[in-house]
């Protein structure tokens, strides 16, 4: 990557950007206007390059050059370790509390002495023994610290004989605000940054993306959300060699849920897990395509096949573990593989790519009214009335929906109509009784990216049943002119859905910007 955007992951109490595009060249971080990432607000930072983010030898590294509140890194997120060794002067952050290691002690009796340099325990010294301790809100953790900016069980500091040297280390407890490792001590120096990492400068935090992005989600005048969306700037896919032209994999989708949220839930924690494994299976095939003299066809197959295979795999694996098999959901993704996308959708939400201001369809809505899967349906033994899979379901194809999986043999069971053969109830070739009436078998389009594409735009049939693809375009490219703010784009977007064009349904809105700057 040659560029990195970083995104506020903390509250702003200033009008800030929300966003910062840093390229090679790189920038200063601090509170000043002169500073490439200005945070005016944080009074911590320094007025002048309180850290900075430079570019050498191909990659980001993230320098801290203040005299306190030192640039961080947020344990176990992105590459950072899951475990941070504890040695002297290491410091961490948990909430508003900054603590130093001012001593450590290995034999006879192990113990790492921690000073409270801010927070609401500021000027105490807390000692942990080989039974390590808890930190966090509730009375139950070993060291219970009252700031509100903890979760209930925080942080853990953990004691370990494993490896050549004993050692104490800090992870995290999964909390919702991150323990941070400062860049002083033993981890001074330059920082390589990699996308997906969360940094901390001053008490701003920052994300690591590829791409600048605003999600909206809106429930309308739906009595619950049952929309889900996801952004992955970096599925880090190892296999996939650097030299070859798919990297970084990118992922991002809508996945709309019907009859509860039980499929969209599971397509937002498992769908591009499966992807990426499919992706390992076949890299072998992927790198020698890229290898040969960029085989786009060849490779295109390759990817087109492993995405198909995973969303059948991942439908199969819902409705064998869900509890309400028939809750359902649609899927429209974007996978990038360098600067290939493979848009892979199933139901009727919807992708479009805006390529110098044009609405270009990355997706073709799968609903029954549609010609071809009509046809299907029908020769699956199905009907469609009100546009409607018997009369029930809008969409043709959809994750989960266990009952219209099943044949009509199967649905009718004893009652259903005699077969000659195969299923096939009657004399035409095409009929057969023992298809599911709905696929989650996606259509995948592929298109190269070039430097005239503005934004992606993946959003819900909320959003589409009233604006086409390039009234949404048009207001998203009229917002971006008038604020450069992306997630502002996508939730004023959003409301114009549904308070001037009357949208009754769910609006979830995902809008990926594919140039810089606005």
């Amino acid at each position: 990557v040659d560029r990195l955007v970083l995104k506020f992951t903390t509250l702003s109490d200033g009008n800030e950007k929300a966003s910062f595009c840093l390229d090679a060249r790189g920038g200063t971080i601090g509170r000043g206007l002169e500073n490439h990432v200005c945070v005016p607000s944080d009074t911590t930072l320094a007025k002048l390059r309180h850290a900075c983010v430079e570019y050498s030898n191909g990659e980001f590294q993230l320098v801290d050059t203040s005299s306190d509140y030192h640039a961080a890194v947020r344990v176990g997120v992105g590459r950072a370790a899951q475990a941070w060794p504890l040695t002297k002067t290491a410091a961490f952050s948990s909430g508003n509390s900054i603590f130093e290691v001012v001593d450590v002690e290995l034999h006879p009796t192990p113990a790492v002495s921690l000073a409270v340099r801010t927070g609401p325990r500021k000027g105490e010294t807390l000692v942990v023994g080989k039974d390590g301790a808890t930190l966090g809100r509730a009375t139950d953790n070993t060291v219970c610290i009252p700031d509100r900016e903890l979760s209930r069980r925080h942080s853990r500091v953990s004691f370990s004989k494993e490896g050549d040297v004993p050692s104490f280390y800090i992870s995290d407890l999964g909390s919702t605000n991150g323990t941070y490792v400062q860049l002083v001590g033993p981890y001074a120096g330059r920082y390589p940054l990699h996308l997906n990492d969360h940094i901390l400068v001053g008490r701003t935090g920052f994300s690591v993306n590829r791409f600048d992005f605003g999600i909206s989600e809106e429930t309308g005048m739906r009595r619950s959300m049952e929309d889900k969306s996801i952004m992955v700037q970096d599925m880090r896919v190892p296999e996939l060699s650097a030299l070859a032209p798919y990297s970084p994999q990118t992922w991002m989708g809508i996945y709309d849920g019907h009859g509860g949220t039980e499929a969209s839930h599971f397509l937002w924690q498992q769908l591009h897990e499966n992807v990426k494994n499919s992706l390992a299976m076949v890299a072998p095939m992927l790198n020698d395509a890229g290898a040969s003299g960029a085989d786009v066809a060849l490779a295109d197959e390759i990817v087109i096949g492993a995405l198909t295979e995973s969303f059948i795999y991942t439908d199969k694996e819902f409705m064998r573990t869900a509890g309400h098999a028939q809750a359902g959901s649609t899927a429209t993704t974007v996978l990038l593989l360098g600067d290939r996308a493979y848009c892979g959708n199933v139901g009727d939400s919807r992708t479009v790519l805006c390529r110098s201001g044009e609405a270009v369809p990355l997706s073709d809505d799968h609903k029954p009214s549609r010609e071809d899967e009509a046809a299907r349906i029908k020769a699956a033994g199905g009907f469609i009335i009100h546009k409607r899979v018997m009369g029930e379901l809008a969409v043709s194809r959809a994750f989960g929906d266990a009952e219209f999986k099943k044949g009509i043999n199967e649905i009718l069971g004893d009652d259903a109509p005699t077969a000659g053969s195969g299923g096939r109830a009657d004399n035409n070739p095409d009929t057969d009784l023992s298809k599911p009436l709905i696929i989650a078998e996606p259509e995948v389009q592929a298109v190269t990216l070039i430097p005239a594409d503005d934004f992606l735009l993946l959003a819900c049939d909320g959003l589409f049943d009233v604006l086409t693809n390039q009234e949404a375009c048009d207001l998203i490219l009229a917002e971006m002119a008038r604020h450069g703010d992306v997630q502002r784009a996508a939730e004023a977007l959003s409301r114009n859905a549904i308070d001037d064009c009357g949208s009754r349904d769910n609006v979830s809105i995902l809008i990926v910007l594919l140039r810089q700057p606005w």
